[in-house]
C-alpha cells in the first residue's frame, strides 16, 4: 500500500515543504535509494531551496507548493527547466539569470512560447497543437489558447470534463459581444467529442480488467494482441490529435477505438464464460 507522508513547517514566517511518495516504506529506511530518486534530484537545486523557505509574497509560496506536490517534482522537472535560472548558486545576483518577467513576452511561459518550452518534456503533444490553427492565430493575432489554457499551472488541473471542454471553447466560439461570432455547435462539437474520448477510454480499461482476470485464469489470450495494439493506437492517436482541435477526425478515431474495445470484450467474456 502506497503511503505518504506530507510534512509542513512554518518557523519564524519560513515555510518548508517536502513530500514523500513511498510504497510501503518509512523514510529512515530509504537511504541512499531516496537519495537517487527523481524528487531528491529536484530538490537539490538552489531554486527550490531557496523558494522553499519563502512564505511571502503569497503567489509565488502558492505556486511553489503546487509545484512541491506535482508530478514535475516527481519527475524532477525543477524551477530551472520551465522558468530559467542557475540551479547551482545561492547568490541573488546571479541564480536568477535568464528568468524574465511575467511582463516580457519573450519569457519561457508567455503564451507563444510555452509549447516551445514543454517540448522538451512533451514533443509529439506541443508538435500537434503547434500544427493548430488555434495556435497560428495566436502567434499572429496574441489571441487563442496555449498549453495553460488546458493544463493549467504544472497541470495541477487539466481538462477532462465533456462539460468544462464545451465551456472553455464556448469563452471565444460562443459570446456575445466577443471578437468572434457565436458558433454555439463548436462547443456542442467539442462536448461530444470529448464524451467518445472518454468512451473509447472506459472501455480501454475494462478490457483491462477482463484482460486480468482472462490471463488470472490462465487463458490463452495470442490471437487477440493484434487487434489490442490496434485499438490502443487508435485511441493513442486520437488523445494525440485532439491537441490539433480537429474535432471530426477525433470523434471518428475515438468511436473506432470504442467499437474494437467492445468487440475485444466480447471476445474475451466468451473465453470466460465458455
Amino acid at each position: 500500500m502506497r503511503n505518504q507522508w506530507l510534512r509542513v513547517a512554518v518557523i519564524g514566517g519560513r515555510l518548508t515543504a517536502s513530500l514523500l511518495a513511498l510504497a510501503g516504506r518509512t523514510p529512515s529506511l530509504l537511504g541512499a535509494e531516496w537519495r537517487r530518486s527523481p524528487a531528491e534530484q529536484a530538490a537539490a537545486s538552489t531554486c527550490v531551496r531557496c523558494h522553499a523557505t519563502l512564505a511571502e509574497p503569497l503567489p509565488l509560496s502558492h505556486r511553489f507548493l503546487e509545484w512541491q506536490l506535482s508530478s514535475h517534482q516527481r519527475h524532477a522537472v525543477s524551477c530551472e527547466n520551465c522558468h530559467g535560472g542557475d540551479p547551482s548558486t545561492m547568490a541573488p545576483e546571479t541564480a536568477p539569470r535568464g528568468v524574465r518577467k511575467v511582463s516580457d513576452p519573450e519569457r519561457t511561459l508567455a503564451p507563444t512560447r510555452q509549447p516551445a518550452t514543454c517540448a522538451s518534456c512533451h514533443a509529439p503533444l506541443s508538435a500537434a497543437f503547434t500544427s493548430s490553427s488555434h495556435f497560428q492565430t495566436l502567434q499572429r493575432v496574441g489571441l487563442g489558447p496555449s498549453c495553460y489554457t488546458c493544463h493549467h499551472h504544472m497541470a495541477t488541473k487539466v481538462v477532462y470534463s465533456p462539460d468544462e471542454t464545451a465551456n472553455l471553447c464556448a469563452n471565444c466560439h460562443d459570446t456575445g459581444g466577443g471578437l468572434l461570432p457565436p458558433r454555439p455547435e463548436i462547443p456542442a462539437r467539442a462536448r461530444e467529442t470529448m464524451q467518445a474520448l472518454q468512451r473509447a477510454e472506459l472501455m480501454r480499461q475494462w478490457v483491462d480488467l477482463v484482460l486480468a482476470e482472462a490471463t488470472r485464469r490462465g487463458l490463452a489470450l495470442e490471437e487477440t494482441q493484434p487487434d489490442l495494439r490496434a485499438a490502443r493506437a487508435i485511441l493513442s492517436q486520437a488523445k494525440l490529435d485532439w491537441h490539433r482541435f480537429d474535432l471530426a477526425s477525433v470523434r471518428r478515431q475515438a468511436d473506432d477505438a470504442f467499437s474494437r474495445f467492445a468487440r475485444l470484450k466480447q471476445q474475451i467474456e466468451r473465453k470466460l464464460s465458455p
